[in-house]
């Protein structure tokens, strides 16, 4: 997904951590004696202040965007990141080899409540960190229920009756309005550059190929359907931009003259200076768009959600029994 790269770098926590954290994939559901000695050394060191620093941040999973920020099309911040929430996981592990399982249901609540609160609002990328965190903490928690005494299955099952709060239908719609957010923002720079009711032809155009690739994507359940659509988008990028790059490029040149930042989007086109004017047709501007930011790989995607929502059903049953 292109346009949500940047947000991959986020907030780190407890300061840089000085151990490998590849290691924290599989230590937030390991025994405590499985876990790298350097991770075991920070959680000791860290005992007393892990959840005073972690606890007021995973209230939000993303910054609260003002009225400002939305209008500009901000990204929200993503406030922790998978090695933050894999360190709280992996410190549930010690608490159990301490015999403190008393302490655990309100990291796990806690935690929900700060993911179930996000608001996916117009961004796909909310609902895709809210899908990674969510399959992270629950993976940990049903490696926990087995140390967890009753009392304590009944705490955390009466504060968080559902755990996460996933579904399908929610996606489809954060996916739409995804869609139509990006649509807008494109629009906000097609109005600098070419008259109104062309503008309005163009987006709508836009609007509706972006809809429906979304759509006819996610439908397809059977895997080799999908991979034939994908397959067919993938050829007719690439002859798009064998036909079109000298007008893709005039036209991305000019895109960043009229835009408030340089979009790294369109860095793939910019591979000749082009300095003949040319008359661009509608239907390049809107390809141009289409290939480079609107190939959301929502099936993948999708099928996690699928899985996290399954993983949820299944670990809610385990906490019920």
């Amino acid at each position: 997904m292109r346009i949500f790269v940047s947000l991959l770098l986020s907030l780190v926590m407890l300061n840089a951590y000085d151990f490998n954290t590849s290691k924290l994939a599989t230590s937030s559901v390991s025994k405590w004696q499985d876990v790298d000695s350097e991770i075991q050394q920070f959680i000791i060191k860290h005992d007393k202040i892990i959840k005073e620093r972690f606890f007021p941040v995973i209230k939000q999973l993303f910054s609260i965007l003002s009225d400002e920020e939305k209008a500009k099309f901000k990204t929200p911040k993503l406030n922790y990141t998978r090695d933050d929430i894999r360190v709280l996981m992996t410190y549930t592990k010690y608490l159990i080899d301490q015999n403190r399982t008393q302490e655990i249901p309100e990291i796990y609540v806690r935690v929900m409540d700060g993911i179930n609160r996000t608001n996916n609002g117009d961004s796909f990328i909310t609902l895709i960190f809210k899908i990674v965190m969510s399959k992270i903490t629950l993976e940990s928690l049903e490696y926990d229920l087995a140390y967890f005494k009753q009392e304590e299955r009944a705490k955390l099952l009466s504060q968080s009756p559902k755990l996460f709060e996933l579904s399908l239908a929610e996606f489809d719609k954060t996916l739409e309005r995804t869609t139509k957010t990006l649509v807008k923002e494109y629009k906000s720079f097609l109005i600098k550059m070419f008259p109104k009711e062309r503008v309005e032809k163009i987006t709508a155009k836009l609007e509706q190929k972006a809809l429906d690739y979304n759509r006819n994507s996610i439908a397809l359940e059977n895997i080799e359907e999908q991979k034939k659509f994908r397959q067919k988008i993938e050829s007719d990028e690439k002859r798009f931009f064998e036909k079109y790059k000298t007008d893709a490029n005039y036209f991305y040149d000019n895109l960043v003259k009229y835009s408030d930042n340089n979009r790294s989007t369109f860095k793939e086109l910019n591979q000749t200076q082009v300095t003949t004017q040319q008359k661009l047709s509608d239907e390049v501007i809107i390809d141009t768009i289409f290939y480079t930011a609107f190939l959301i790989r929502s099936v993948e995607t999708q099928e996690d959600c699928k899985k996290v929502i399954e993983l949820n059903n299944k670990v809610l049953q385990k906490l019920k029994k």
